[in-house]
């Protein structure tokens, strides 16, 4: 994945149309807007374009921010899919986030793209000065730019956000979580090698280092997961291993913690080597909780109770 700071990573089109976000999860909302831009598109003969951004621009101000939902890759990967051809990834700094909206509009938007036109979402703010819709439409006349905004998208009485789908996703409500995304949740990472207990037990497991922050409460889920065109059933564990020595005390147990817990994928039926293979796994629902087994017997009972409760799809 290339990140571009300062110039678009193709030719600038001819005339274009232009959203601008962060677009974390690619949810519902994101997919209603970016309907909407390729739509416009099509009406003003016009190149869509989304110009996006990493990191998390309170990473930047206030040294933390909410964790992402998608990495930078996924993300790129899930708008490409809507048929949106050209994405712009800025790479956020102090500098950019110093720029003022009329500034970044000049410099980013009529200036490097063309840009005949904007679509903002309801929520937008852009700009160190935060302009809203009703500030940039009063900018646009003097940028030669039509500032159109998209409503919200409402989904069980509320607008679908971020912020909607990050909370369901971390508090494990993943029904919730899947109907906001208008997708499965998943968990998207990188297979790296494991310590074999799995294997050794019977259920060879890949070992995943996530590309994104967000994922759901430890325990054991059903999943799916294509390798090579082919989609596989998967038992999947997120947690500390509590059995073999994973540490049960801390405070917050339950809650996933990057670099504390493992997120582990027994594929049914599956053999081969997968590490350093990009895996999507998909989440369909939770199994159990994660917990101390007595001995290594009772966890091989239990690991194979699971199997065969994912196969009866149960």
């Amino acid at each position: 994945m290339k990140v571009v700071s300062r110039k678009p990573p193709w030719p600038p089109p001819e005339r274009s149309v232009v959203a601008v976000g962060l677009f974390d999860g690619v949810h519902r909302g994101h997919k209603h807007l970016l309907s909407e831009l390729a739509e416009w598109g099509r009406e003003a003969s016009a190149v869509p374009v989304v110009v996006t951004f990493h990191p998390h621009p309170e990473r930047i101000t206030r040294g933390s921010a909410p964790p992402l939902i998608v990495s930078p890759r996924h993300r790129i990967r899930l708008i490409s899919e809507l048929g949106i051809e050209r994405i712009w990834l800025l790479d956020l700094d102090p500098e950019l986030l110093g720029m003022t909206a009329e500034a970044f509009l000049a410099a980013y938007v009529t200036g490097a793209l063309n840009a005949v036109g904007l679509l903002v979402g309801f929520n937008n703010r852009l700009g160190k000065d935060r302009a809203d819709y009703a500030v940039l439409r009063s900018l646009g006349p003097s940028l030669g730019l039509e500032i159109r905004s998209c409503d919200p998208l409402i989904v069980e009485g509320e607008p679908v956000s971020s912020t909607s789908v990050r909370q369901a996703i971390v508090s494990g409500d993943i029904e919730r979580a899947e109907r906001l995304l208008g997708r499965p949740v998943s968990l998207v990472g990188t297979v790296i090698e494991g310590a074999g207990r799995g294997r050794r037990l019977g259920f060879p497991t890949a070992n995943l280092n996530l590309q994104h922050e967000a994922t759901v409460p430890c325990g054991v889920y059903s999943g799916r997961v294509e390798v090579d065109g082919r989609t596989y059933s998967a038992a999947v564990s997120v947690g500390a291993c509590p059995t073999f020595g994973g540490n049960e005390t801390r405070p917050g147990k339950g809650t996933y913690v990057p670099g504390e817990h493992r997120v582990e994928v027994h594929i049914l039926d599956f053999s081969g080597d997968l590490l350093g293979r990009e895996l999507e796994v998909m989440l369909k629902r939770k199994l159990r909780e994660e917990r101390k087994f007595p001995t290594e017997e009772a966890l091989i009972a239990q690991l194979r109770s699971d199997v065969e409760r994912i196969r009866a799809g149960t």
